[in-house]
């Protein structure tokens, strides 16, 4: 195992960043994907997401501002969804729209102008991002998936792990589209592996389940060196 096999393995626990290094990162935008309608007892209330949405934190900007708002309002839909109805995060990516459980999503962060690149890996591994003091892998979902690399714009998003599934790592997503009912999509296939169920809505699109808890264990996913 060379080096940055090591280095690769060493996203299964956090990574502490110098003080220095910390003061020097830019400002963080994040959202946290709370988990509802999903039965983890460590799932956040939406009240408590809303309440720390509604808290700034010094030396936020604008776009901050924004993700809170959006923050905010997951949450008072999460609220609403109650607990008999079935909820996941519907996100776009690789020009497909994929449904990911709740409780497998940590945050939404807005992508940073630079990723700190890993020599030796696989192009899909955009490289590591500091989140409050400790290193995520950013895989860009659709060149992991086989697509073309994703262009980064305005609504580019990172969806984080959620920290249950130890593993430090981020998808790189074209944008986010809120919560999806289960109520409201037409089951139409179910099997196995990391792209499991596959659904339609009323408007005749498909939805493709994205399991990220099959993807912190599948080999591929995990060893990122060529």
């Amino acid at each position: 195992m060379n080096e940055f096999d090591d280095l690769l393995r060493q996203f299964k626990a956090p990574v502490a960043i110098p003080e220095a290094e910390q003061e020097a990162a830019p400002p963080e935008e994040e959202v946290t994907a709370t988990p509802a309608a999903v039965a983890d007892d460590d799932a956040p209330n939406p009240e408590t997401v809303a309440a720390a949405a509604a808290s700034p934190e010094p030396g936020e900007t604008p776009e901050d501002d924004h993700l809170r708002e959006f923050q905010a309002r997951l949450g008072a839909r999460v609220g609403e969804a109650g607990a008999a109805r079935q909820t996941k995060l519907g996100v776009e990516a690789a020009g497909r729209l994929w449904l990911v459980e709740l409780s497998e999503a940590g945050e939404i962060v807005a992508v940073p102008p630079t990723f700190a690149v890993v020599p030796l890996t696989h192009s899909w591994l955009r490289g590591l991002v500091n989140l409050r003091g400790s290193l995520h892998a950013v895989t860009d979902l659709a060149e992991f998936l086989g697509e073309s690399p994703s262009v980064v714009g305005r609504e580019s998003r990172l969806l984080v792990f959620a920290s249950r599934l130890n593993l430090n790592a981020a998808l790189l997503v074209d944008r986010m589209l809120g919560l999806q009912d289960l109520a409201k999509l037409l089951l139409i296939s179910d099997p196995d592996g990391a792209e499991r169920a596959e659904w339609v809505d009323a408007q005749d699109r498909h939805w493709h389940e994205l399991s990220l808890q099959q993807l912190a264990v599948d080999e591929r996913f995990l060893v990122a060196a060529r």
